[in-house]
């Protein structure tokens, strides 16, 4: 669920039939990666990663978010298609 509440009215017919909470990532839609980092660091061994998904043109926020949360190494990955998809952190 990343995309911003106010963007999910234009998405695709086909993308619209899924379960909203799957799609609704709140009002900037970064609130599933700001539950994520704060909650799931603390469960982490020292020295593993976080990896998550990240919807285009979020590469810059979700990568702050993670130095926020005390993540380092932080790292995008590109899909096939040379877009930032992914990002990676280590505690």
């Amino acid at each position: 669920p990343y995309i911003e509440t106010s963007k999910i009215t234009f998405l695709e017919k086909e993308v619209k039939k899924e379960p909203k909470t799957a799609l609704d990532g709140g009002p900037d839609g970064l609130i599933f990666y700001k539950a994520i980092l704060k909650n799931w660091k603390k469960l982490l061994c020292k020295g593993s990663g976080l990896c998550v998904e990240i919807g285009v043109n979020q590469k810059d926020s979700v990568r702050k978010l993670f130095k926020i949360n005390g993540f380092n190494s932080i790292e995008a990955i590109n899909d096939l298609n040379n877009i930032p998809r992914v990002v990676f952190g280590k505690t």
